[in-house]
């Protein structure tokens, strides 16, 4: 099924409601470049192409913030991580000031329209760093999110795991707001990174533009650790296992970008 179809169905409601003169909704996203704006922003377009709505786009959005937007009604839609509505109907993580109770009510208000690839969670560090592989995080800086957020709960989730470190005792996590995370981890801001990559990733290619990076892949034995498979049957995570022809692909392509 098209996004245009999906348009169709899901808005059928407003569009049997509305005039003949379409409407005027209002969407978030995150930063530019990313795949979840990418993508409100190809809706908004394929909306109005299609007369059933002119969508007002506000960028630079905590997407676990736009979530409740949403629950709440002053926003009519935005991309959220899947996990972040399984955290709002628990009142968990982000939403934990929310409370279980509000939060299952605010989650009976949203629904899906479809789905999509965000990004996988990676650790990198510029070469010069000290940090040099999930072995080495022990006592460092480590940027791993937005103040809140599910990239801040996966990149948590993932270190704790992979290296047996906690937030605030093995390692100190630092945090940055999307629009301004490629300065933050140029400048030094952290020792090392773990956050979502996309491909491409402009985050990452300004960022490498202050010097050469490594991405560091999951060990093996932590991959098929039991806490690490459990980890990747959350909602709204998966693991992936590459090809090897897109491996060789996807390396050649980041180390001509000089991250690797």
């Amino acid at each position: 099924m098209k996004i245009r179809d999906i348009l169709a169905t899901s808005l059928a409601t407003s569009i049997l409601a509305g005039s003949a003169i379409a409407q005027t909704m209002t969407a978030e996203g995150s930063t530019p470049g990313s795949s979840n704006l990418t993508t409100i922003m190809t809706l908004a377009e394929l909306a109005s192409a299609a007369g059933v709505a002119d969508f007002q786009v506000q960028d630079g959005q905590t997407l676990t913030n736009s979530l409740v937007n949403v629950a709440e009604g002053s926003t009519d839609v935005a991309p959220v991580p899947l996990i972040a509505p399984f955290l709002l109907s628990r009142g968990a993580g982000p939403y934990a000031s929310i409370g279980a109770a509000k939060g299952a009510e605010l989650t009976e208000n949203i629904s899906a329209l479809f789905t999509l690839s965000f990004g996988a969670m990676s650790l990198y560090s510029y070469d010069s760093s000290t940090v040099s592989g999930w072995d080495a995080l022990e006592g460092k800086r480590i940027i791993n999110g937005p103040p809140s957020g599910g990239a801040l709960a996966n990149a948590r989730a993932m270190i704790q795991i992979i290296a047996g470190l906690e937030d605030g005792k093995g390692y100190e996590g630092v945090q940055s707001n999307w629009g301004q995370m490629p300065q933050f981890i140029a400048d030094g801001s952290g020792e090392g990174v773990v956050l979502p990559i996309y491909f491409p990733d402009d985050r990452m290619t300004q960022a490498a533009a202050a010097g050469a990076m490594t991405m560091y892949s999951v060990p093996k034995a932590a991959y098929e650790s039991e806490a690490f498979q459990r980890y990747l049957a959350s909602p709204g995570t998966v693991g992936v296992d590459f090809h090897p022809e897109l491996t060789r692909v996807f390396h050649r392509e980041v180390t001509h970008l000089g991250l690797c």
